[in-house]
C-alpha cells in the first residue's frame, strides 16, 4: 500500500474512528500501538532471519550474503512498533 492509498482510506473514516488509537494486528502477534516515524538507516532482511535488521548491526558477511536485501531505505516514512 502506498501512503496515498493509506491517506485515501483514512479520509473515509469517521471522526470517531480517526480519534481511536492506531494498532497493528496480525495472526502471529498481539495488537501493538505504532507511531509514524522516519528511518534513521537502511533496514535489511534475509529469509534466514526472524526480523529485519538495521544496516549498522550487520557484519560484512551478512551484508555480502546474496540473500540479504534492503526492505526500507534511510529517511523512508514508516509506522514503527
Amino acid at each position: 500500500m502506498t501512503w496515498k492509498e493509506l491517506k485515501d482510506k483514512l479520509d473515509k473514516l469517521s471522526d470517531k474512528q480517526l480519534s481511536e488509537e492506531v494498532v497493528v494486528w496480525n495472526y502471529r502477534i498481539s495488537p501493538m500501538e505504532g507511531t509514524l516515524d522516519t528511518l534513521e538507516e537502511d533496514q535489511l532482511f534475509n529469509n534466514d532471519w526472524d526480523n529485519s535488521m538495521p544496516k549498522s548491526m550487520l557484519d560484512k558477511e551478512s551484508l555480502e550474503d546474496k540473500g540479504t536485501y534492503i526492505i526500507a531505505k534511510k529517511n523512508m516514512l514508516v509506522i514503527k512498533f
